[in-house]
């Protein structure tokens, strides 16, 4: 998340996790396939358009996460208790 807020690309691992989070904000590479990973990686260092294409929706995804809400919904956690 940190790194989609400053408009960093992203390549992540295809886990639920990470696509729950992500969503399609970031480029995906097959869950323990190092040649996936390699390619997808030299895909984007060579491809600017590549690189940069899911900047805008990453910044906008990552903006949907801060702190004050997280405080927020953590105290309406424990409030509940």
């Amino acid at each position: 998340l940190e790194a989609m807020s400053i408009g960093c690309p992203v390549l992540a691992s295809n886990t639920n996790i990470f696509k729950e989070i992500c969503k399609d904000g970031v480029h995906y590479f097959s869950n323990n396939n190092v040649n996936d990973l390699f390619e997808k990686l030299e895909q984007l260092l060579y491809s600017k358009i590549d690189l940069l294409s899911k900047n805008k929706l990453a910044l906008s995804i990552s903006r949907t996460f801060n702190w004050k809400k997280c405080a927020v919904e953590t105290y309406n956690v424990y409030n509940k208790l």
